[in-house]
């Protein structure tokens, strides 16, 4: 069985001061998602529960905590 991790962003914002400690960089968030696509397969919440008995790389579900 592969491993699966879940990834949660709130902002994606240059912005100085992130008092919050809640935001990534639009530059530092297209290198997280290039480094993600190269090494992980990249699923959808929805397919989690069948994406845990495939058999391949690792997997990765990117979601966005719009609630903030």
């Amino acid at each position: 069985m592969r491993k699966i991790g879940i990834l949660c962003y709130h902002r994606v914002l240059d912005i100085i001061d992130d008092f919050n400690m809640i935001n990534v960089t639009p530059d530092n968030f297209s290198a997280q998602m290039r480094y993600l696509r190269d090494n992980y397969d990249i699923i959808s919440i929805e397919n989690l529960d069948k994406e845990l008995l495939e058999n391949g790389r690792d997997a990765v579900a990117i979601t966005f905590d719009d609630g903030y």
